[in-house]
Order: structure tokens, then C-alpha cells, then sequence
């Protein structure tokens, strides 16, 4: 039986650059914490196929997009956590 896939809880995209955020609940020594697990992908025309396809791979060029998402993305996993007040980080 094939797996649901959730969908993504919160997406930031600048140009053809996105970072998807899914969360998650973890126990750790009887205690939940939230993780959060990041997509990072890059759209693009296939001129060939006249289809948009997603790919990992990236150029130069996309770097700062790739900086301002993951930007984004940190900035909101940071604001989040310390509005809930958890300020304990799940150990490594």
C-alpha cells in the first residue's frame, strides 16, 4: 500500500527557487518536540516536453534565491519556536 503524502505546512518560493517545511512531532526522553523537515527544489521549463519539471540541481545564478528561502525558512522556524516558548531544541 502506497504512503499519503501530507501536504507541505508552510512554502516559501522566491523566483523558480521553493523550500517546503513539513512538521513534525517527536518524542525524546518522554518529552514532544517539533522538527521541522525541509524540501528544497527548483522549477523549470523542459523545452522539449513544453512541461514545468522540478529538479535539485541548481546554478550558480540561483544561489541568492536559494539564500532568501532558506533565509525565510529559518527565520520562520526561529519565530515560531520561540512564540511557543520552545526554547529547548530537540538534542542531536
Amino acid at each position: 500500500m502506497a504512503q499519503e503524502q501530507r501536504a507541505p505546512f508552510k512554502t516559501f518560493r522566491v523566483g523558480k527557487m521553493s523550500i517546503s517545511l513539513w512538521q513534525n512531532e517527536t518524542e525524546h526522553e518522554g518529552r514532544t518536540f517539533t522538527q521541522y523537515t525541509l524540501k528544497l527544489q527548483k522549477r523549470y521549463h523542459d523545452k522539449q516536453t513544453d512541461e514545468w519539471k522540478t529538479t535539485e540541481y541548481l546554478y550558480q545564478q540561483d544561489l541568492p534565491n536559494l539564500i532568501v528561502c532558506a533565509q525565510k525558512a529559518f527565520e520562520f522556524i526561529s519565530l515560531t519556536e520561540v512564540n511557543n516558548n520552545d526554547s529547548e531544541k530537540l538534542p542531536i
